[in-house]
């Protein structure tokens, strides 16, 4: 019988396929946002605290300041996605540069290298993180690189292993006996063949990340003139007993977003491996 293709087996994953879907709205309305809502969402436009479904104009409410929810909802929806996808390529990048290196040469390379991962991993990456942005700066593009500089010890990890796998097969061999060099053999032979799990890793930095950026805006380390979800919980922190949908709204936007990443994350795990993967 003939193996079902990567994507194939992907399709028959019900979980990843609805995750996936989710993923999809949630980026079509962060692409969206400057043509549905237009104006800054930040600017107060009705009666502070209006309930939902209450004004037509705003189907979502109003919160304390009288600034549109579901508009915030949708400009937030953007910095959570930029900071979540370039983080990941961030640690991505630097996890599979410092991996291969590490797993290719081994030797005081390895041992090094390796040293210095097991360094960053000791240290929680939230509390690094809040120290990279202390040093940086608040802001969108800050809390991004400092997520993707705590965040490549798994990358670098899982490449490490892979190429140590990888680089006693035979395709190796047959490169450096018609003398390919160390970084064609690297970056052409030996990464490609790596890529598949890291990939999979990458889906679960961009959930870690949309996570870390929302707990530091909430904690006023984001872009103060930047709707952010974590922002917007955090005004509704001092109303919370009287309307609750302030912080509850963009909470649950947060926990739809990242466990759409999360089951595109398993049906991509379960498709790179098809003897585990579900049916």
């Amino acid at each position: 019988m003939m193996h079902r293709g990567f994507a194939e087996r992907f399709k028959t994953n019900r979980g990843g396929i609805a995750g996936l879907v989710i993923l999809g709205l949630v980026i079509l309305v962060a692409a969206a946002a400057p043509l549905l809502f237009p104006g800054d969402p930040l600017d107060i436009v009705g009666r502070p605290l209006t309930e939902p479904f209450e004004d037509w104009r705003f189907p979502l409410g109003t919160d304390r300041l009288g600034r549109d929810i579901l508009s915030g909802l949708a400009h937030g929806a953007r910095a959570s996605l930029f900071v979540g996808l370039v983080a990941a390529l961030g640690a991505i990048l630097i996890g599979i540069l410092i991996g291969s290196v590490a797993g290719y040469f081994g030797g005081w390379i390895d041992e090094s290298l390796m040293r210095l991962t097991e360094t960053f991993q000791t240290v929680p990456a939230f509390i690094l993180a809040l120290a990279l942005i202390a040093v940086m700066g608040p802001g969108v593009v800050s809390i991004a690189i400092a997520i993707a500089l705590v965040s490549w010890t798994g990358p670098a990890r899982i490449t490490r292993a892979e190429f140590l796998t990888l680089k006693q097969r035979e395709f190796v061999a047959a490169s450096r006996v018609l003398g390919q060099g160390d970084s064609h053999i690297i970056f052409q032979d030996i990464l490609p063949n790596a890529l598949a799990p890291i990939i999979v890793l990458g889906s679960v930095i961009v959930a870690s990340a949309i996570l870390i950026e929302s707990a530091l805006s909430y904690l006023g380390l984001g872009d103060p003139n930047r709707a952010t979800w974590g922002q917007m919980i955090a005004s509704g922190r001092s109303v919370f007993r009287s309307a609750w949908y302030v912080s509850a709204i963009p909470g649950f936007a947060i926990l739809l977003t990242v466990l759409a990443v999360s089951l595109v994350g398993e049906g991509l795990t379960d498709a790179a491996n098809p003897r585990t993967g579900r049916r």
